[in-house]
């Protein structure tokens, strides 16, 4: 069987339970616009997932009845085809149930949010092979691409260093969540992530050893981030937010 996910103790490679699929993990809806104007206020979320089991070589006895109590914290871990780790989801309070015969089963765990619900197809693709070349998030429509920042934030795989500059490649920026793709693949490459909120985002930019922004296809952001939020301060566009954390960043921005 194909197995795609392990719980496992966290910080450890101790697998407690390999699966071949799941449901009801991968059920969250947010969009960076409303995170931003309503945050979310809750510490925790309940998952309730029903699983399909894979055999495991180390045998643990529990039951529908008798459920294994996990203490402490544990990984959700995506797997590739070879079944290496490329990724992973921290869970708290697990508790697993396995069906009469062992082969499926059910677990609830806590997390601070609901993985997004267009995560899954795009571990899926990057379970095969993680993207080779940037902007391979241009084919998931719009409203979706809140999934990509996601596996990108949760991924293992490798990134290249950052250099002085960042050349923003702004032709695919049509809404927030293609900004935090397209600068997190112009920072690091292919998959490449840099944040995904504006007060992250700006210490992260503090941070790196690059100096300046070449942005180019500026227009378009420009056409498309102009939906006004309540910055604290008093209304201020999407656009300008962005640009205003390049600046406080010390970054200066060249429009192309």
């Amino acid at each position: 069987m194909d197995v795609k996910y392990a719980l496992r103790e966290f910080g450890t490679s101790t697998c407690i339970l390999a699966l071949v699929d799941m449901e009801n993990f991968f059920i969250g809806d947010r969009s960076f616009y409303e995170d931003f104007e309503r945050p979310d206020d809750t510490p925790q979320y309940v998952l309730s997932v029903p699983f399909i089991r894979a055999e495991m070589p180390l045998e643990r006895k529990w039951s529908v009845d008798d459920p294994l109590i996990v203490p402490g914290d544990v990984e959700l871990v995506i797997l590739d085809t070879s079944h290496n780790a490329i990724g992973h989801y921290d869970l708290n309070d697990v508790e697993i149930s396995l069906a009469s015969d062992g082969s499926a089963g059910r677990f609830r765990a806590t997390t601070s949010l609901p993985p997004h619900a267009w995560a899954k197809p795009v571990w899926e693709s990057w379970r095969i092979a993680p993207p080779a070349t940037i902007n391979k998030w241009w084919d998931i429509p719009v409203g979706q691409r809140e999934g990509w920042v996601e596996v990108a934030s949760h991924s293992r795989i490798s990134t290249r260093s950052i250099g002085e500059e960042i050349v923003l490649d702004g032709r695919g920026i049509v809404d927030l969540a293609s900004f935090f793709c397209a600068i997190g693949e112009a920072a690091h490459g292919p998959g490449g992530y840099l944040e995904s909120n504006f007060m992250a985002f700006f210490d992260c930019l503090r941070r790196l050893p690059a100096k300046r922004i070449r942005w180019r296809d500026y227009a378009v952001a420009e056409e498309h981030l102009s939906k006004v939020l309540d910055g604290g301060a008093g209304p201020v566009r999407c656009i300008d937010l962005i640009l205003g954390d390049f600046a406080a960043a010390g970054m200066p921005v060249t429009f192309e």
